[in-house]
C-alpha cells in the first residue's frame, strides 16, 4: 500500500492511536434517520446483517450522519481501535483508495475477535482494484463480508453513497446481507429542529424551508441569495460529477434548468430534447441519472387502470424546494406566485414520499379527462395502498377554498362510488394558518409537513390527513 495512504487513512482515524479521540466539528443536531441506522449497525450479534448502504441526494447529510453513529459508538466505549472511517470522495484519495488499503492500515489496530465498524464515505469512489468494471468496489465489499463469515473479523460496514442506482445494484450483490436505508432531505420539523428557531415562529420557517429547505449546512445561512447561489452550485457540481457527458455538459445543465422551472409539469421528452437541440434518447438517458442520483423525481400518472398509467406521462418534481428555489430566476422565491406553487408541490412531495416507502404505499399525480381527452380538473397527488386511496390537492394560498374542497369532495364520492367502498379520501393542503372547515379535511401546509415529519408515527392514509391539526403547532 501507499504509504501516503496510510498517512492519510491515520490522520483521518487518530483513535486507533488515541483511543480518547472523537469525530470533531459535529453538530448536535441529528437527523431523524439516526437512530435507525444506529439501531441496525449494532445487531453485532445478528450474523446475516453485515452492511448498511445510506443513499441519498449529495449535500442532505450522510457523511455527518455516519460519522455521528461512529463518534456515538466512540462514546458507547466501542474502542478507538474497533472503529475506521474512510472518505473514498477525499481530494487526497480520489481514484486511489482502494477496501484492501483500508485493511491494510487499520488491521495492526483492529483487534479481530471483538464486533467493529467500518464506515466507508461515497464507497461507489473505491478504487477499481482488478479493471473488472464498474461494480467493482461492491465486489470489494463482498469479499469482506465473506472474510467476515469465515471469521477472520467482525466488522459491520456503513457505506454512503450519492448514486442512488449505483448503490442499489452494487447493495443487491449482497442480497440476504445488507439494508439499503434512503436519506431524504430535511423535513420541516428536522429543519425547524436544526435552526433552533422556537415554535411561535414557525410559519416564518416555514416560508425559510419552502426557500432553502433541504440541506443542513445551507439551512443554516441567513442570507436568502447566499443560500440559493450555493445549492445552484452544489446542484451544478452534482450534475458534473454524476450525470457525466464530456460532449454536452451545457445541454445537461440547460436541461435541469428548465425542468426546475417546469418542477411539476408533464415531461414531454420531445419538446425538451427540441429545445436543448439534442436527441430525444440523450434526454432520456440524463433523466434516468438525474433520478438516479435525486436530482429530480418523476410521478406517474394514477389511473384506475394499470395500462393507462404506464403509457400516460409523468410529471417531473424537483427533489427538494430549495433546489426548485434555486433555479427560480428571482432572488425572492415566495415573491413569484407562480413558483411558490411549485415549491409548496415540491415540499409535499418531499414528505409523502417517505411515508409511501415506510408504509408500502405509492405516491401518484391525479387527473380528471373527458372521454374526448380534455382535461377537466386535477389532483395534485394520489397515494394508494390496499384497500386505502387517498387524494390530495395542494394550494400555495386561501383564494377559491370552497371550490377545491367542493372539487376534491365529488371526486372522492365518484370514485367511492365506483370501487364500492368507503375508503377514499380526500384532503386540501394549503399555505395558510387560518382555520377552514370544508367537505374534506382542510390542512394548513406546515401542519401537514410536520405530522409527516415522523412517518413511522402514521399507520393508514387517513392519519395522514385526519385529526386536529393543532397538535401539530
Amino acid at each position: 500500500m501507499n504509504e501516503r495512504v496510510r498517512e492519510i487513512l491515520e490522520r483521518l482515524n487518530p483513535w486507533w492511536r488515541a483511543p480518547e479521540a472523537r469525530v470533531t466539528g459535529l453538530k448536535p443536531f441529528r437527523r431523524h434517520e439516526f437512530s435507525r441506522i444506529g439501531e441496525r449497525i449494532q445487531r453485532f450479534g445478528e450474523p446475516r446483517l453485515r452492511a448498511v448502504f445510506l443513499e441519498g441526494l449529495r449535500q442532505v447529510g450522510k457523511t455527518t450522519l455516519a460519522k455521528q453513529v461512529l463518534d456515538e459508538l466512540l462514546r458507547e466505549g466501542l474502542g478507538g481501535s474497533q472503529v475506521a472511517l474512510a472518505l473514498a470522495e477525499d481530494h487526497r484519495l480520489t481514484g486511489t483508495l482502494t477496501l484492501q488499503d483500508v485493511l491494510e492500515a487499520w488491521t495492526p489496530f483492529l483487534d479481530p475477535t471483538r464486533p467493529a465498524l467500518l464506515v466507508l464515505d461515497e464507497v461507489h469512489r473505491l478504487k477499481d482494484d482488478s479493471g473488472s468494471g464498474d461494480m467493482n468496489w461492491a465486489r470489494q465489499v463482498k469479499s469482506l463480508v465473506e472474510r467476515c463469515d469465515a471469521g477472520e473479523f467482525q466488522v459491520r460496514i456503513l457505506a454512503t453513497g450519492s448514486a442512488a442506482g449505483v448503490i442499489r445494484d452494487g447493495a443487491g450483490i449482497l442480497v440476504g446481507r445488507q439494508d439499503v436505508v434512503h436519506l431524504e432531505p430535511l423535513s420541516l420539523e428536522e429543519f425547524v429542529d436544526l435552526r433552533g428557531h422556537p415554535k411561535e415562529e414557525l410559519q416564518g420557517e416555514l416560508d425559510a424551508y419552502l426557500s432553502v429547505g433541504g440541506f443542513p449546512e445551507i439551512a443554516l445561512t441567513t442570507s436568502i441569495p447566499e443560500s440559493l447561489e450555493r445549492i445552484r452550485q452544489a446542484t451544478r457540481s452534482a450534475l458534473a460529477a454524476d450525470v457525466p457527458e464530456v460532449r454536452a455538459p451545457d445541454a445537461i445543465q440547460q436541461l435541469f434548468s428548465i425542468l426546475m422551472d417546469q418542477s411539476g409539469e408533464e415531461l414531454n421528452e420531445k419538446k425538451l430534447a427540441s429545445a436543448i437541440g439534442v436527441q430525444v434518447d440523450s434526454v432520456r438517458r440524463w433523466m434516468q441519472k438525474m433520478e438516479e442520483v435525486h436530482l429530480v423525481h418523476r410521478v406517474q400518472r394514477w389511473n384506475t387502470s394499470e395500462l393507462r398509467e404506464i403509457r400516460g406521462r409523468p410529471k417531473v418534481f424537483g427533489t427538494a424546494a430549495g433546489i426548485v428555489a434555486g433555479f427560480g430566476r428571482t432572488a425572492d422565491p415566495l415573491g413569484d406566485p407562480r413558483l411558490v406553487g411549485r415549491l409548496v408541490e415540491a415540499a409535499v412531495l418531499g414528505h409523502l414520499r417517505p411515508f409511501a416507502q415506510f408504509r408500502h404505499a405509492r405516491v401518484r399525480c391525479g387527473q380528471k379527462k373527458s372521454p374526448r381527452g380534455q382535461t377537466l380538473g386535477e389532483v395534485d397527488f394520489v397515494m394508494d395502498r390496499p384497500g386505502e386511496l387517498l387524494l390530495i390537492e395542494v394550494t400555495s394560498g386561501t383564494a377559491n377554498l370552497e371550490d377545491k374542497c367542493a372539487f376534491v369532495a365529488a371526486e372522492c364520492k365518484s370514485l367511492a362510488s365506483r370501487r364500492r367502498d368507503d375508503s377514499v379520501r380526500g384532503a386540501v393542503v394549503y399555505r395558510g394558518s387560518v382555520r377552514i372547515d370544508g367537505e374534506v379535511s382542510c390542512l394548513p401546509l406546515h401542519a401537514f409537513l410536520l405530522r409527516l415529519s415522523r412517518p413511522e408515527r402514521l399507520e393508514t392514509l387517513a392519519s395522514l390527513v385526519e385529526g386536529d391539526e393543532r397538535q401539530e403547532q
